[in-house]
């Protein structure tokens, strides 16, 4: 929170935050990492336990990098401490893993999901008929 203007009780900071550098550097990391779990599901046809096993692996290959990078120094600025590049991947790993996983198990079947919203639609068309 010290590199955020964000205060939760006054709106006037929301702008602020939303254009931060803490905030667009989490947000990219969403970004990055959310179609991996998608790619593996959907493009490589892989099973549901094997899509987990591998979102399970890739956060520490990615949190190690991470980690090597901000000990080294490499990527960090002088002005920010080394351990927010660490924390800010490591927040956005967990949250696309956990988003991954809430949206693989919500579009398990997107089949059945397409004859649901195809059937509410349908009968949304019918009463708006029987209306006129």
């Amino acid at each position: 929170m010290k590199y955020s203007p964000f205060v939760l009780t006054d709106p006037g900071t929301y702008k602020g935050a939303l254009i931060s550098a803490s905030f667009i550097q989490t947000a990219f990391n969403l970004l990055l990492t959310l179609p991996f779990g998608v790619y593996l599901r959907y493009y490589f046809k892989r099973n549901w336990r094997q899509t987990q096993l591998w979102l399970i692996i890739i956060p520490f290959i990615f949190f190690w990098t991470a980690d090597w990078l901000a000990y080294t120094g490499t990527v960090s600025e002088k002005d920010l401490p080394q351990t927010l590049l660490v924390v800010g991947v490591s927040v956005a790993i967990v949250a696309v893993y956990l988003l991954h996983l809430f949206v693989s198990l919500f579009f398990r079947n997107p089949r059945l999901i397409y004859e649901k919203i195809s059937k509410t639609r349908t009968i949304a068309v019918k009463k708006d008929r029987t209306h006129e």
